[in-house]
């Protein structure tokens, strides 16, 4: 009877660690599937905010060329009026 017992008992140890290796397996998937998604929502938060920074760099930029662009085309065609009533 007792060796039915110690086999019961180491059984029972047998199932008890076999469900924790289990438990910590599923546990360490589920972090590292944490881990990645946070990395991963980083990272598209960063490309975005890049995006976005350039597109308006690049907004700006093509608004002051054409600001200076309309500037230079007042003076040359100023310049051009004054140059044609002098002559």
């Amino acid at each position: 009877m007792n060796s039915n017992t110690n086999m019961a008992s180491i059984d029972k140890l047998y199932e008890e660690v076999k469900k924790g290796t289990k438990t910590d397996m599923e546990l360490f998937v589920l972090k590292a599937v944490d881990k990645a998604a946070d990395a991963l929502s980083s990272s598209f938060t960063m490309l975005f905010v890049i995006v976005v920074a350039m597109l308006t760099l690049f907004v700006n930029m093509d608004l002051s060329f054409f600001i200076v662009s309309g500037v230079y085309l007042i003076l040359a065609l100023v310049l051009k009026k004054k140059t044609h009533e002098e002559a």
